[in-house]
Protein backbone atom coordinates (compact mmCIF):
# COMPACT_ATOMS: atom_id res chain seq x y z
CA UNK A 1 0.00 0.00 0.00
CA UNK A 2 1.37 3.65 -1.01
CA UNK A 3 0.05 6.80 0.32
CA UNK A 4 0.71 10.71 0.15
CA UNK A 5 -0.43 13.78 0.87
CA UNK A 6 0.87 17.02 -0.45
CA UNK A 7 0.12 20.67 0.79
CA UNK A 8 0.83 23.26 -1.08
CA UNK A 9 0.25 26.78 -2.55
CA UNK A 10 1.40 28.37 -5.73
CA UNK A 11 1.40 31.44 -6.21
CA UNK A 12 2.32 33.64 -9.86
CA UNK A 13 1.65 37.22 -11.51
CA UNK A 14 0.12 35.59 -14.43
CA UNK A 15 -1.16 32.00 -15.96
CA UNK A 16 0.96 30.54 -18.54
CA UNK A 17 -1.77 30.93 -21.75
CA UNK A 18 0.07 28.55 -24.12
CA UNK A 19 1.73 31.56 -26.16
CA UNK A 20 3.85 33.75 -24.30
CA UNK A 21 3.19 36.74 -26.85
CA UNK A 22 -0.38 36.82 -25.37
CA UNK A 23 -1.39 39.63 -23.01
CA UNK A 24 -1.45 38.32 -19.46
CA UNK A 25 -2.10 41.31 -17.24
CA UNK A 26 -4.95 43.42 -17.00
CA UNK A 27 -3.31 46.51 -16.37
CA UNK A 28 0.16 46.41 -17.42
CA UNK A 29 1.42 49.00 -15.55
CA UNK A 30 0.34 47.01 -11.93
CA UNK A 31 1.52 43.61 -12.49
CA UNK A 32 1.56 43.59 -8.36
CA UNK A 33 -2.33 43.87 -9.06
CA UNK A 34 -2.07 40.36 -10.48
CA UNK A 35 -0.38 38.75 -7.48
CA UNK A 36 -2.95 35.78 -6.94
CA UNK A 37 -2.80 31.62 -6.26
CA UNK A 38 -1.60 30.28 -9.97
CA UNK A 39 -4.60 28.82 -12.26
CA UNK A 40 -2.91 25.30 -11.43
CA UNK A 41 -2.41 25.59 -7.49
CA UNK A 42 -3.99 22.27 -5.62
CA UNK A 43 -4.10 23.30 -2.15
CA UNK A 44 -4.55 20.00 -0.79
CA UNK A 45 -3.42 16.32 -3.39
CA UNK A 46 -4.08 12.60 -1.52
CA UNK A 47 -3.85 9.61 -3.55
CA UNK A 48 -3.61 5.69 -1.82
CA UNK A 49 -3.08 2.63 -4.12
CA UNK A 50 -3.28 -1.18 -3.14
CA UNK A 51 -2.40 -4.40 -4.80
CA UNK A 52 -3.86 -7.28 -3.09
CA UNK A 53 -4.12 -10.75 -4.09
CA UNK A 54 -7.27 -12.94 -3.12
CA UNK A 55 -6.44 -16.18 -1.50
CA UNK A 56 -9.73 -17.81 -2.33
CA UNK A 57 -12.96 -18.20 -0.79
CA UNK A 58 -14.06 -21.96 0.40
CA UNK A 59 -13.22 -24.79 -1.39
CA UNK A 60 -13.38 -26.82 -4.26
CA UNK A 61 -14.21 -25.15 -7.47
CA UNK A 62 -15.45 -21.87 -5.61
CA UNK A 63 -11.74 -21.74 -4.44
CA UNK A 64 -10.29 -22.65 -7.93
CA UNK A 65 -12.56 -19.14 -9.61
CA UNK A 66 -12.14 -16.62 -6.54
CA UNK A 67 -8.63 -17.26 -5.71
CA UNK A 68 -5.06 -15.54 -7.26
CA UNK A 69 -7.31 -12.59 -8.69
CA UNK A 70 -5.14 -9.34 -8.07
CA UNK A 71 -6.91 -6.14 -6.88
CA UNK A 72 -5.35 -2.91 -7.53
CA UNK A 73 -7.58 -0.07 -6.76
CA UNK A 74 -6.36 3.47 -6.83
CA UNK A 75 -8.27 6.80 -4.67
CA UNK A 76 -7.36 10.14 -5.44
CA UNK A 77 -8.85 13.26 -3.96
CA UNK A 78 -7.92 16.95 -4.41
CA UNK A 79 -8.85 20.57 -4.38
CA UNK A 80 -10.37 22.60 -7.26
CA UNK A 81 -7.98 24.69 -9.37
CA UNK A 82 -8.46 28.89 -9.18
CA UNK A 83 -10.69 30.69 -11.63
CA UNK A 84 -10.68 34.07 -12.32
CA UNK A 85 -13.72 35.99 -12.71
CA UNK A 86 -13.84 38.39 -16.08
CA UNK A 87 -16.36 41.08 -17.56
CA UNK A 88 -16.53 39.69 -20.78
CA UNK A 89 -15.66 42.96 -22.36
CA UNK A 90 -13.55 45.62 -22.86
CA UNK A 91 -14.13 47.61 -20.44
CA UNK A 92 -10.74 49.77 -20.13
CA UNK A 93 -10.82 50.19 -23.42
CA UNK A 94 -7.08 48.22 -23.83
CA UNK A 95 -7.99 45.48 -26.05
CA UNK A 96 -6.60 42.78 -23.67
CA UNK A 97 -9.61 41.51 -23.04
CA UNK A 98 -9.10 40.55 -19.09
CA UNK A 99 -10.73 42.81 -17.56
CA UNK A 100 -12.22 41.93 -14.19
CA UNK A 101 -15.42 43.07 -12.06
CA UNK A 102 -15.47 45.16 -8.79
CA UNK A 103 -16.38 43.46 -5.75
CA UNK A 104 -19.68 44.55 -3.97
CA UNK A 105 -19.19 45.03 -0.28
CA UNK A 106 -21.51 43.30 2.42
CA UNK A 107 -23.10 40.80 0.04
CA UNK A 108 -24.62 37.97 2.64
CA UNK A 109 -23.91 34.02 1.90
CA UNK A 110 -20.58 34.84 -0.77
CA UNK A 111 -19.68 31.41 -1.22
CA UNK A 112 -22.49 28.72 -0.88
CA UNK A 113 -20.27 26.42 -3.02
CA UNK A 114 -22.86 24.32 -4.11
CA UNK A 115 -23.26 23.03 -7.24
CA UNK A 116 -26.32 25.17 -8.42
CA UNK A 117 -24.37 28.15 -6.81
CA UNK A 118 -20.73 27.60 -6.26
CA UNK A 119 -20.91 31.31 -4.88
CA UNK A 120 -23.27 34.49 -4.77
CA UNK A 121 -23.20 36.75 -8.34
CA UNK A 122 -24.16 39.81 -6.41
CA UNK A 123 -20.72 39.96 -5.22
CA UNK A 124 -19.39 41.48 -8.52
CA UNK A 125 -20.31 44.37 -10.58
CA UNK A 126 -19.14 44.44 -14.17
CA UNK A 127 -18.51 47.46 -16.97
CA UNK A 128 -20.99 50.08 -16.74
CA UNK A 129 -20.92 49.95 -20.46
CA UNK A 130 -23.07 46.36 -19.95
CA UNK A 131 -27.20 47.39 -19.33
CA UNK A 132 -27.96 44.65 -16.36
CA UNK A 133 -24.84 46.52 -14.35
CA UNK A 134 -25.49 50.41 -15.14
CA UNK A 135 -27.27 51.59 -12.01
CA UNK A 136 -24.96 49.52 -9.71
CA UNK A 137 -23.09 51.96 -7.58
CA UNK A 138 -19.98 49.41 -7.61
CA UNK A 139 -20.04 48.70 -11.88
CA UNK A 140 -16.66 49.66 -13.73
CA UNK A 141 -16.55 52.74 -15.63
CA UNK A 142 -15.44 52.84 -19.05
CA UNK A 143 -11.68 53.05 -18.83
CA UNK A 144 -10.64 51.64 -15.99
CA UNK A 145 -10.07 48.44 -14.26
CA UNK A 146 -11.72 46.73 -11.90
CA UNK A 147 -10.66 45.70 -8.40
CA UNK A 148 -11.33 41.88 -8.24
CA UNK A 149 -8.04 39.70 -7.73
CA UNK A 150 -7.15 37.25 -10.14
CA UNK A 151 -7.81 33.73 -10.00
CA UNK A 152 -10.28 34.62 -7.06
CA UNK A 153 -12.12 31.24 -6.57
CA UNK A 154 -11.32 27.75 -6.26
CA UNK A 155 -13.09 25.15 -8.39
CA UNK A 156 -14.86 22.16 -7.49
CA UNK A 157 -13.02 19.50 -6.16
CA UNK A 158 -12.31 15.92 -7.41
CA UNK A 159 -12.69 12.46 -5.94
CA UNK A 160 -11.51 9.76 -8.38
CA UNK A 161 -11.67 5.63 -7.64
CA UNK A 162 -9.84 3.72 -9.84
CA UNK A 163 -9.88 0.11 -9.92
CA UNK A 164 -8.20 -2.97 -12.14
CA UNK A 165 -9.35 -6.69 -11.81
CA UNK A 166 -7.03 -9.24 -13.05
CA UNK A 167 -5.90 -12.80 -13.09
CA UNK A 168 -3.99 -15.52 -14.98
CA UNK A 169 -5.08 -18.71 -15.88
CA UNK A 170 -2.50 -21.49 -16.35
CA UNK A 171 -3.88 -24.13 -18.43
CA UNK A 172 -0.08 -25.95 -18.69
CA UNK A 173 3.22 -24.83 -18.24
CA UNK A 174 3.38 -23.34 -21.81
CA UNK A 175 -0.13 -21.39 -22.30
CA UNK A 176 -1.68 -18.94 -19.99
CA UNK A 177 -4.61 -16.95 -20.25
CA UNK A 178 -4.50 -13.04 -19.13
CA UNK A 179 -7.79 -11.25 -18.30
CA UNK A 180 -7.81 -7.58 -16.97
CA UNK A 181 -10.96 -5.27 -16.11
CA UNK A 182 -9.95 -1.86 -15.83
CA UNK A 183 -12.50 0.62 -13.99
CA UNK A 184 -12.31 4.92 -14.33
CA UNK A 185 -14.20 6.80 -11.52
CA UNK A 186 -15.64 3.14 -10.98
CA UNK A 187 -17.96 4.87 -8.25
CA UNK A 188 -19.14 7.27 -10.83
CA UNK A 189 -18.27 10.56 -8.72
CA UNK A 190 -19.44 13.77 -10.27
CA UNK A 191 -16.48 15.64 -10.60
CA UNK A 192 -17.94 19.32 -11.62
CA UNK A 193 -15.87 21.82 -13.70
CA UNK A 194 -15.64 25.15 -12.00
CA UNK A 195 -18.60 27.64 -13.63
CA UNK A 196 -18.82 30.27 -16.42
CA UNK A 197 -16.23 33.55 -15.39
CA UNK A 198 -17.61 36.25 -17.48
CA UNK A 199 -19.74 38.98 -16.21
CA UNK A 200 -21.17 39.68 -19.33
CA UNK A 201 -23.81 38.23 -20.24
CA UNK A 202 -24.53 37.48 -16.34
CA UNK A 203 -23.12 35.72 -14.44
CA UNK A 204 -24.10 31.84 -14.33
CA UNK A 205 -22.42 30.44 -10.69
CA UNK A 206 -23.73 27.14 -11.08
CA UNK A 207 -20.88 24.27 -11.81
CA UNK A 208 -21.20 23.17 -14.89
CA UNK A 209 -21.15 19.72 -16.53
CA UNK A 210 -18.86 16.78 -14.38
CA UNK A 211 -15.54 16.53 -16.36
CA UNK A 212 -15.81 12.67 -15.66
CA UNK A 213 -17.24 9.74 -15.92
CA UNK A 214 -17.34 6.02 -14.88
CA UNK A 215 -15.41 3.94 -18.07
CA UNK A 216 -14.50 0.45 -18.12
CA UNK A 217 -12.10 -1.88 -20.44
CA UNK A 218 -11.65 -5.78 -20.62
CA UNK A 219 -9.03 -7.42 -21.97
CA UNK A 220 -7.50 -10.85 -22.74
CA UNK A 221 -4.31 -11.76 -24.12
Amino acid sequence: MLSNYTWSQYISTWDFGSELANPNYQNQLNRDAEKADCNFDRRHIFNTSLVAESPGIGSGALSRITKDWQLAPIVSLYTGQPFTITTGSDVSLTGEALDRPNVVNNVSDPFPHTTSEWFNPAIFAGGCNNAVYATNPYCVPLGSFGNAARDIFHGPGTIQWDMSASRIFRFSERFKLQFKAEFFNIMNHANWNAPPRATCPPLQPSARLPRSVRQGSFRCR
